[in-house]
């Protein structure tokens, strides 16, 4: 690239002002809470294959928002931000659905056998779940109203059909 044109994108620069925007807290609590039901299920010891599953969903859950969070902080989404959106609002989504899945788990397995922990880990991904589906809210708000939206018509594709054809 030559020196004297400027990038279409900012460069990633360290913003600690972001940790105080609605949707990093959103995410801060999604990886807090996120690592105390870890601990939760994790008490319990239960060899319970579910309950594998939702520990493994806690530890990706803590890997990805935190990537997200730092990604945030350090303007690295505002670098190509279509792409940004995309993965963050399919991981927001698969993790609201797989905190739904934990929360059910939790909650059978609290009535089943009646654990104080797994009562907490209930409450706990209840909370996670709601945590998820609001930052879900969130990103489909600003997709619908940011930056895609203005300019998406600019990149999209038209096929040569009957119907887009010109007449001359």
């Amino acid at each position: 690239m030559h020196p004297s044109r400027k990038s279409a994108f900012p460069k990633p620069k360290f913003e600690v002002w972001k940790f105080a925007k609605y949707s990093s807290a959103l995410q801060i609590f999604q990886i807090f809470g996120s690592f105390v039901s870890l601990v939760l299920i994790g008490l319990v010891g239960s060899q319970f294959a579910p309950t594998y599953a939702a520990l493994l969903t806690c530890v990706f859950a803590i890997i990805g928002s935190s990537v997200f969070l730092l990604c945030d902080v350090f303007n690295i989404n505002e670098t190509e931000p279509d792409e940004w959106v995309f993965w963050e609002s399919v991981f927001i989504s698969s993790f609201s659905f797989l905190f739904t899945i934990n929360t059910l788990t939790m909650l059978y397995s609290s009535i089943r056998w009646n654990n104080t922990a797994w009562w907490l880990a209930t409450v706990v991904c209840a909370l996670v779940t709601v945590s998820f589906l609001l930052s879900l809210l969130h990103v489909m708000k600003n997709q619908t109203k940011g930056h895609i939206t203005v300019k998406q018509e600019e990149n999209v594709v038209r096929f040569n059909t009957r119907m887009n054809r010109r007449r001359i």
